[in-house]
């Protein structure tokens, strides 16, 4: 947040120079730290900082390698059952964390959009770009490519509201986004639309169980796991909406299931799995 004086000693390094910092820690507290610090080349001082001070942020052991070397790891975790695809389910202990990531995953655009939200839409939408492009990032590694910074992968929308994905390393990647509060997952695919939801598993009206199945969707329910399978259900309809790009357009009756084979189901002529993990449901469609 601040220093007393910066010396220089020579002309400025190479991009891309490695240096040597040395850092003498002069006091530190709850929340700010201050320090002297030296940036040497080959036994050569080139710098003096004296008096930076910063502020502290609470941090926690699952987001340290992504802050340390956030070109060679992630912050979301791989989800072991889908190909191209990552969850997050871990609330930053404090927004200065929050927006401390915002700033190394998020473009220009992406940090003006970030900014507009409310505090609790931050976390939610944070949640879904993080795990958008740490999926992405984990097909491009699987292909080859070497370190990637987060804020390499553009994630933005197409005039419809769609997730679209931009990066320099592949064409025509394709992604899917969802979230529930600050848990979220995405997938990403090269060359095909891909749908993905994420519900949580609650009781619901008999209401709602009618003005979102047909009475021939109702008669597949099992009775029992009844609000589980109301939840895969309502899920498989969202994951195939979203493939196609529409959205529910608020009538889940025009996604009808048409069929259940164990776990997955049939959105028309559409497969889609579905997964319980804890409280939520997981699901994503296939290919045809």
């Amino acid at each position: 947040v601040g220093l007393d004086a910066a010396t220089f000693f020579g002309p400025h390094p190479a991009i891309g120079e490695r240096l040597d910092c040395t850092v003498w820690i002069r006091r530190h507290g709850a929340r700010q730290v201050r320090a002297d610090l030296e940036l040497s080349s080959e036994g050569r001082v080139w710098a003096q900082i004296k008096g930076w001070e910063d502020r502290r942020m609470e941090s926690e052991l699952w987001m340290w390698t992504a802050m340390q070397y956030p070109q060679l790891n992630l912050l979301a975790e791989p989800y072991p059952h889908l190909e191209g695809c990552c969850l997050t389910r871990q609330a930053f202990a404090s927004s200065a964390a929050r927006d401390f990531f915002a700033r190394r995953y998020l473009d220009g655009t992406e940090i003006a959009r970030y900014r507009a939200l409310s505090q609790r839409r931050k976390s939610e939408w944070l949640a879904g770009r993080i795990a958008a492009k740490d999926a992405a990032r984990r097909w491009l590694w699987g292909q080859g490519h070497g370190p990637i910074f987060p804020i390499e992968i553009a994630v933005h929308e197409d005039p419809g509201g769609r997730p679209t994905l931009r990066c320099s390393y592949a064409d025509d990647l394709r992604v899917s986004i969802a979230h529930k509060g600050v848990t979220a997952v995405a997938r990403v695919a090269q060359g095909h639309d891909v749908g993905i939801d994420l519900e949580r598993i609650e009781s619901r009206t008999s209401s709602f169980e009618e003005s979102a199945f047909t009475a021939a969707e109702r008669r597949l329910l099992p009775d029992v796991d009844r609000d589980e399978w109301q939840t895969r259900f309502w899920a498989a309809k969202e994951a195939t909406a979203k493939r196609l790009g529409t959205g529910l357009g608020g009538d889940p009756r025009r996604f009808p299931i048409s069929a259940v084979e164990g776990e997955r189901v049939r959105v028309g002529e559409c497969p889609v799995a579905t997964r319980r993990e804890g409280d939520m449901i997981i699901a994503w469609t296939e290919k045809e």
